[in-house]
């Protein structure tokens, strides 16, 4: 088997601190390779490096047997080089059909774009029917699909993807990781950034763990999953530690009055509501969001669409002050 991508002894620094030091690492063709590691441990830097949008310091890195450490960005698209940004960097006033076109600026065989695109939206059949919707009014699990469409479109034999089911539902995350196994059952080789360590390890063939700048372990990734040395830090990337909150303290059925500060509005709320007013707005466009990524699914609404959840009191305060003082001169 060829290598696809070969990096020795890769040095990036951001002034004088060296963000990832003498990194080296090999992904054969047509496999999945994925780095994981701790918030900060240097993999966006390493995937930028490989691009080209970070200066390398020290060492190679070779794209197929060519060595691309000091060509340009563009240039290395042109040699099959393509990556999936973190937080997907879509144009948000732009159509799904124009970010798709986008990906394909570097090209030359114009002739074979339609069929391209033609095989993109088979692979995401929901932006076929997004296709003329801006591109900001997407949920996320549909932006993800349009970033990995834009970057199918410039025919790349090597695609890396920056933490792609970042701020995702589980249910999304699926869906986006089974979006990666057919992108590499196309033939196309991936390198997959990712603090989701057991998503990225179980459809690895290849792993590597990255702690602070430097490779510390490597293997394949399903032995990594149990092995001593990654369970604990896996545990750490991917669980909070600080357990679940107080349970809400309910009033007892011997007394119906609520709790001595129960309705009273939020801090924001007390500035003239418009601050608790944008808090609400966006609560519920993240609801529709996550209820049309539900949708994909075939699952039920989420609670705030449903009407599960209780609609806070958003009557002046002064005539709630009024209710409370003679809810408690009514008291027994």
């Amino acid at each position: 088997m060829s290598k696809a991508l070969e990096v020795s002894g890769l040095t990036v620094v951001y002034g004088q601190i060296a963000a990832v030091r003498e990194v080296s690492f090999t992904v054969e063709a047509g496999e999945i390779a994925t780095i994981i590691g701790a918030n900060g441990a240097g993999k966006t830097t390493i995937l930028n490096a490989l691009c080209g949008l970070r200066d390398v310091r020290a060492g190679t890195v070779t794209l197929g047997g060519d060595d691309i450490t000091h060509l340009p960005p563009h240039e290395r698209v042109r040699h099959g080089l393509s990556q999936v940004p973190e937080g997907r960097r879509l144009f948000g006033r732009m159509s799904v059909a124009e970010n798709l076109e986008i990906g394909a600026y570097a090209r030359s065989d114009h002739a074979a774009f339609r069929a391209d695109l033609d095989h993109v939206l088979e692979l995401f059949p929901r932006l076929k029917e997004r296709y003329r919707q801006l591109a900001g009014t997407l949920s996320g699990g549909e932006q993800q699909m349009v970033a990995m469409g834009r970057a199918m479109m410039a025919r790349p034999r090597m695609l890396l993807l920056d933490e792609p089911t970042m701020g995702l539902a589980p249910q999304i995350v699926d869906l986006v990781l089974d979006a990666v196994r057919r992108v590499n059952r196309e033939g196309v080789t991936v390198l997959l950034v990712e603090q989701n360590a057991y998503g990225a390890l179980e459809i690895a063939d290849r792993a590597f763990v990255l702690e602070s700048g430097e490779i510390t372990l490597s293997g394949h990734g399903l032995d990594l999953i149990n092995h001593e040395r990654v369970r604990a830090p896996i545990w750490d990337m991917t669980h909070d530690h600080r357990g679940p909150g107080p349970d809400p303290v309910a009033p007892s059925p011997a007394d119906p009055s609520p709790a001595r500060g129960a309705g009273r509005l939020s801090r924001g709320d007390a500035r003239t509501g418009r601050r608790g007013h944008r808090h609400h707005r966006a609560r519920a466009a993240g609801a529709a969001r996550a209820d049309r990524d539900r949708g994909v699914l075939g699952l039920g609404r989420s609670a705030d669409a449903a009407g599960l959840r209780q609609p806070r009191d958003r009557r002046p305060r002064r005539h709630r002050r009024v209710e409370g003082v003679l809810r408690e001169r009514d008291r027994p």
